[in-house]
């Protein structure tokens, strides 16, 4: 009862802080929006779409309404900051300053964010036949929207070609790191999955040998690390049934597919000229659309919770 009463003091006020450094993301966002350019009311949508990486726009063209660099890049730093987890912002605000730039996920995630940015660049400039530096904003805007999971858009990538259209649809499933507003995989994941295949191999050539796999200077056990295949392996089975049941209802594969990709990853926009950048979901029948909508939930609410919900040990007395 006494460990009781002094934890329960720590985790409300840890709740404060999570609450308070969101809210006080969302007005700095307004703030600045309105700075830039925006209306009051835009700017008071658009922030609260924007930390919460939820991306919902009151104008059908998205940021290509407004025309404006100055807007997009305001956009890019908050859809990046509500990305990162906000437990690091907190250590940061206690005074770990160096917190942030020792989190294993914060080095992926903004590392593989340059890099994707920087080969669709290329392949932008060559392929579009524009200057360089217009692919750069192109790319800069469009990829950490939907890579994030924002699903803002500033241009139709319908038009990028194949190469632009695979990347797109691959880092729809990535999402941000782990205690973040995004949705998707999640960085840290990836990270553990990949470290796994690395110390598959090194068993294997290595027999007798013992290895620990770290993440963050913290051993992963053997429980987290199966936790995290069962998560992977059901949202990909997940992902590949929603494909299959819109396409039931009539969905070309491109659009089936992209639009189970969206929903469970909770992006937004798709591929096609029905649910991309220039389309909405309007046109879709209303039976997909309940797939859509109960995808979208179990992406966002993590499939395991409610998984929990049909096991009969979990209404057990």
């Amino acid at each position: 009862m006494i460990h009781m009463k002094k934890t329960l003091p720590k985790i409300n006020k840890f709740i404060i802080e999570i609450v308070s450094l969101y809210v006080g993301l969302t007005i700095l966002c307004l703030f600045f929006y309105y700075l830039f350019g925006m209306s009051a009311f835009d700017s008071l949508i658009h922030c609260m779409s924007t930390i919460s990486t939820g991306g919902f726009s009151n104008h059908g063209s998205s940021f290509e309404y407004f025309k404006s660099y100055s807007l997009e890049n305001v956009s890019i730093i908050f859809m990046i900051l509500g990305s990162l987890p906000f437990v690091i912002f907190i250590q940061f605000i206690h005074g770990q300053k160096m917190s942030i730039f020792k989190d294993d996920q914060i080095k992926l995630f903004l590392s593989l964010l340059l890099i994707i940015i920087f080969i669709t660049s290329i392949w932008l400039t060559n392929y579009l036949q524009v200057d360089f530096s217009q692919s750069i904003r192109l790319a800069t805007f469009n990829i950490t929207s939907i890579l994030t999971g924002t699903g803002y858009t500033s241009s139709n990538y319908n038009n990028w070609g194949g190469f632009g259209l695979i990347i797109i649809l691959m880092i729809m499933f990535i999402g941000g790191c782990a205690g973040s507003t995004t949705g998707g995989i999640k960085i840290f994941r990836f990270q553990i999955l990949f470290r796994g295949v690395r110390l598959q191999i090194k068993k294997l050539t290595k027999p007798h040998a013992v290895f620990l796999m770290k993440f963050n200077h913290k051993t992963v056990t053997e429980i987290t690390y199966l936790s995290i295949i069962s998560f992977f392996f059901i949202y990909i089975l997940l992902f590949i049934f929603t494909a299959v049941t819109l396409s039931l209802f009539g969905l070309d594969f491109l659009t089936a597919l992209s639009a189970s990709a969206s929903a469970i990853s909770n992006v937004g926009p798709g591929i096609g000229e029905i649910i991309g950048p220039n389309g909405n979901y309007a046109s879709i029948n209303d039976a997909a659309k309940w797939i859509l909508a109960i995808t979208m939930l179990v992406g966002r609410l993590e499939i395991f919770t409610i998984l929990v919900l049909f096991s009969k040990n979990f209404w057990k007395k």
